[in-house]
């Protein structure tokens, strides 16, 4: 299924999914039933945090079905509240509050034109006068999960050393 929120009395609202498929007999080769399982994002989220990309690099895990953005190595919220407090939403692509990530959004065309690129993308990009590159994956597996990985680099991260050595 796509990502949904998930009540939990620990943390609150989670982004979560459901992942399942059949089970087939090995004596008989048939169905006998199926398995399902609501996989929560929130530990994918607590691990990414921790992922470092060169000096500054940027990394964002989202789903481009619904372009909700799941986590990022920057500290990206993924929740929301609303006018509702038993009805927060998922953030999307748009939400992001880093200047980086909304700016090669932006130079791709906006969040819908950016989670409809096909996969793998690599681009180069200027954003504000600044060289960054991207790498785009995508995640999936024989359950459906559909996420990108997408991983953005500033030119200036490793410039830096080649230019100082060429000095």
């Amino acid at each position: 299924t796509e990502f949904y929120r998930k009540g939990n009395d620990k943390t609150g609202f989670i982004a979560a999914t459901t992942i399942g498929g059949p089970i087939h007999s090995k004596v008989h080769n048939a169905p006998i039933g199926c398995v399902m399982l609501d996989f929560r994002a929130y530990e994918v989220e607590l691990w990414f945090k921790t992922v470092k990309v060169g000096k500054s690099g940027r990394a964002i895990l989202f789903e481009p079905a619904t372009r909700q953005l799941l986590g990022s190595n920057y500290g990206e919220q993924t929740i929301y509240k609303t006018s509702n407090p038993d009805k927060p939403r998922l953030a999307l692509l748009n939400d992001t509050q880093d200047s980086v990530v909304a700016g090669v959004i932006a130079a791709l065309g906006g969040q819908h034109a950016f989670a409809a690129l096909s996969s793998p993308h690599q681009a180069t990009l200027s954003v504000d006068g600044e060289k960054f590159f991207l790498d785009m994956v995508a995640m999936t597996d024989d359950f459906n999960l559909n996420i990108n990985l997408v991983i953005i680099i500033p030119e200036k991260d490793f410039m830096e050393e080649i230019d100082r050595k060429r000095i």
